[in-house]
């Protein structure tokens, strides 16, 4: 017995920003603006986040629902709070011309970033482009901001010398438990409350100056307190970490090849068992399970994107090795919530 139709929209929007100037044949983007968005599909959620390169994929089994609050002020100034429900692996690549911030909170399990793992809650830095992977738990938010880069080295020079400016790690990610995290999140929810008010949307240049630059005073107070705690950044993976990512770069190719465990150990030269050691120590998954939700999540995407009538949901399964289709549509219920007819039934292009 199938599901009913599911009332959900795919995304829902609440938007609030100032309006443009009467008359004005070209009209400046927004100073400040606020956009709120509620989500049912990793790949909704991905669309939603403005600014950002990045491919998300669902990890633990059941519905997805997830939520985003963003908003600029300004050109150099963003800020985004993105919260989902559910195990989500992300693969991300900065904006243009941007250093970002973000604090990463976990309450049900650890977060990892790169080959290192941390629990609570860890401060996140990023120069502008690099790419980077983050798994996060079920439940958790990333509360960020992201200054423009000029702005916020040219702030440096004042306030931090050369030392403390290389410990900051402002040309590489860098990660750090930090117990500064409350301050960091606390002036985050200042900032979205403040944007969020229509009645305070349409700030003053003064006001917008004001937010940015108590914005960089606070990243940089937060960053030059670390110096001597030995908080560092990453930019070397161990020998587990290379090996899982030369596996997660075979399984992401764009290539009508479907991996097995036994695939993957031929193509990297490892046992089985090595294998297994290196994806449960950096993933805290098992290969095969790894697999079989990567490939779920690409049969979810296709089914998203196909044209009822004119799709069977057979042959999209095939396509990524699904054999058993009373098998494949137990495991696809267990990991979306739903059947794959009813996600062929919402389609996109419906």
């Amino acid at each position: 017995m199938e599901l009913p139709d599911d009332p959900r929209p795919p995304v829902a929007v609440s938007v609030v920003a100032p309006a443009a100037a009467s008359g004005a044949p070209d009209a400046l983007p927004p100073a400040v603006a606020f956009r709120s968005v509620t989500t049912y599909d990793v790949d909704d959620q991905v669309a939603a986040l403005d600014g950002w390169e990045q491919r998300y994929h669902q990890l633990s089994p059941g519905s997805f629902v997830g939520e985003i609050d963003q908003g600029s002020v300004g050109e150099s100034f963003r800020f985004f709070f993105e919260h989902s429900n559910r195990r989500v692996a992300q693969f991300v690549a900065g904006p243009e011309g941007r250093h970002t911030f973000a604090l990463l909170r976990c309450d049900k399990g650890d977060a990892r970033v790169g080959d290192r793992r941390l629990g609570g809650d860890c401060l996140l830095a990023a120069p502008p482009r690099q790419a980077f992977d983050v798994e996060l738990p079920e439940d958790a938010t990333i509360d960020a901001l992201s200054v423009g880069s000029d702005e916020l080295l040219s702030y440096a020079e004042i306030v931090i010398d050369d030392e403390g400016r290389r410990e900051a790690g402002f040309d590489q990610i860098s990660l750090r438990s930090n117990p500064l995290a409350s301050l960091f999140r606390g002036f985050c929810e200042q900032v979205r409350s403040a944007c969020a008010d229509p009645a305070l949307v349409d700030l003053h240049p003064q006001t917008r100056h004001a937010m940015r630059s108590a914005a960089i005073s606070n990243i940089l107070f937060i960053i030059s307190s670390q110096r001597g705690r030995g908080a560092g950044g990453f930019v070397v993976a161990d020998r587990r970490y290379r090996l899982v990512q030369q596996a997660r770069d075979l399984l992401e190719a764009d290539v009508p090849t479907v991996y097995t465990v036994a695939d993957l150990c031929r193509a990297l030269g490892v046992s089985r068992r090595t294998l297994q050691y290196c994806f449960e120590d950096v993933l805290q998954i098992n290969p095969i399970a790894y697999i079989r939700a990567m490939r779920l999540n690409a049969v979810r995407r296709e089914l998203r994107q196909a044209m009822p009538g004119e799709t069977c949901v057979a042959d999209i399964a095939a396509r990524h090795g699904f054999w058993h289709l009373s098998h494949f549509s137990a495991d696809y219920r267990r990991m979306f919530g739903e059947l794959p007819s009813a996600t062929l039934a919402r389609s996109t292009r419906h």
